[in-house]
C-alpha cells in the first residue's frame, strides 16, 4: 500500500477539471508533498487531486501555486484525518483561502506561506467564513508576520513561528489576548521598547526565541548600529516585563553588509560592545525566576547559560572571540533541543 507520495518541482498543461474520486485502497496516501512551479490559476493541483482520499490522508504538503485546489471550493470535500497542513496562498484572496480551510477541521500543526496583500471585503471564490470556526483545534502555526493575527486568539494555539518582519507589522498583529507559550519570532530591527511590547502581548509564555537581523549599508552606519546594539543588551538586564512564568529565552542578534557597490555581499567585521555579561544574566535571573535557560548571542559575545534538574549550572561565556563564537553557535540546535 502507497504510504507516501511526493511529487517535486513538478510543472502540468492545462486542463479541465478532473473530479475527486475516491482511490482503490493501494493508492490511499497518508502523507502527499507537491511542489508546483504553475503561476496560474491553480490547474496543475487538480491533476493532482484524485490522490488525495479524504478519509486517509492525514499530512499534507501544497508548495508553489497559491490558488492550489482551483475554483470551485464547493467540489472540495472534507478531510477530517488531516493533522498536519503546509499551502502557500495568496493573501490577496483570504475568503478563498478561508473557504479551502474549513475543509480541514482537524489540523494542529498548520505553516501558511504567502504572498499580496489582504485585503478587505470580497477577493474572489469562496464563501465569507467565520475565522473563529476554521481549525478549531490548532496548536501550532507557522507564518508570515502579516497573518499572525488571524489565528492569534485560537484557544488550542500554544506554539507560534513568525518569519522576519519589523515591529511595526508586528504591533500591527497584537489586536487579542491568546494562550500562546512557545514563541519564534525573527525581527529586522530591535529594541527594548519592541522586546517589552512582545512580552506585554504573551503574557503566557515560557519559551521565547528571538532573531534580529539588521543590514548594514557600509561604514556610514557601522557606530550608528553598533551603538545600538551596545543600548540594548545593556538595557536587557533591567527589563522589569518579561512573562512571569518564562523559562527559555534565547536571543541572536546578526548584521548583514548591503553596500550597493559591494557585489559579494561580504560580512562585516567590527566589533560590537560587549556588557558585562556576569550582569547581565544577573538581571535577567532576578527579573524572571522561572528562568532555566538563556542564549544571548550578540554577534562578538555569546552567553549561554541553563540549571540542570540537580540544581547545578552550566554556562559558557565567550567575548571576542571569533573561533570559539562560531563553534559555539554551531551547538545551539541541541542546547536548545531543535535538533
Amino acid at each position: 500500500m502507497l504510504s507516501s507520495l511526493r511529487a517535486a518541482s513538478t510543472s502540468t498543461l492545462k486542463s479541465t477539471s478532473i473530479p475527486i474520486p475516491y482511490l482503490p485502497p493501494a493508492l490511499r496516501a497518508r502523507h502527499f508533498s507537491v511542489t508546483n512551479k504553475l503561476t496560474g490559476d491553480g490547474e496543475g493541483m487538480n491533476l493532482w487531486a484524485p490522490l488525495l482520499h479524504p478519509d486517509h490522508l492525514q499530512h499534507l504538503e501544497l508548495v508553489g501555486n497559491p490558488r492550489f485546489f482551483g475554483e470551485d471550493v464547493d467540489a472540495i470535500p472534507t478531510f477530517p484525518r488531516v493533522h498536519t497542513l503546509t499551502i502557500g496562498v495568496d493573501y490577496s484572496t483570504m475568503a478563498y483561502n478561508l473557504s479551502i480551510l474549513s475543509k480541514f477541521p482537524a489540523v494542529r500543526d498548520f505553516t501558511m506561506n504567502g504572498k499580496g496583500v489582504v485585503r478587505d471585503g470580497p477577493d474572489g471564490p469562496g464563501a465569507v467564513m467565520n475565522v473563529s470556526t476554521i481549525l478549531p483545534i490548532l496548536q501550532q502555526y507557522t507564518c508570515d508576520c502579516k497573518a499572525m493575527a488571524l489565528f492569534l486568539p485560537r484557544p488550542t494555539l500554544t506554539h507560534l513561528f513568525v518569519d522576519y518582519c519589523t515591529p511595526r507589522e508586528f504591533a500591527s498583529q497584537l489586536h487579542s489576548t491568546n494562550n500562546v507559550i512557545s514563541l519564534d519570532i525573527g525581527f529586522n530591527n530591535f529594541d527594548i521598547v519592541v522586546l517589552e511590547t512582545l512580552c506585554a502581548s504573551f503574557p503566557m509564555l515560557t519559551e521565547l526565541c528571538i532573531y534580529v537581523h539588521c543590514e548594514v549599508k557600509g561604514d556610514d552606519e557601522l557606530e550608528e548600529v553598533k551603538d545600538h546594539a551596545a543600548t540594548f543588551f545593556d538595557e536587557l538586564g533591567d527589563i522589569a516585563v518579561m512573562p512571569a512564568g518564562l523559562q527559555r529565552f534565547a536571543l541572536t542578534w546578526t548584521f548583514r553588509n548591503v553596500q550597493p557597490d559591494d557585489d559579494d555581499d561580504s560580512p562585516l567585521y567590527y566589533e560590537v560592545k560587549a556588557p558585562e555579561l556576569d550582569e547581565l544574566r544577573d538581571g535577567l535571573e532576578a527579573n524572571c525566576l522561572a528562568l532555566t535557560t538563556l542564549w544571548l548571542d550578540g554577534c562578538d559575545f555569546l552567553l549561554s547559560w541553563r540549571k540542570l534538574p540537580d540544581g547545578s549550572v552550566e554556562e559558557d561565556s565567550i567575548v571576542y572571540d571569533g573561533e570559539s563564537l562560531q563553534m559555539k553557535r554551531g551547538e545551539f540546535g541541541s542546547f536548545w533541543g531543535t535538533d
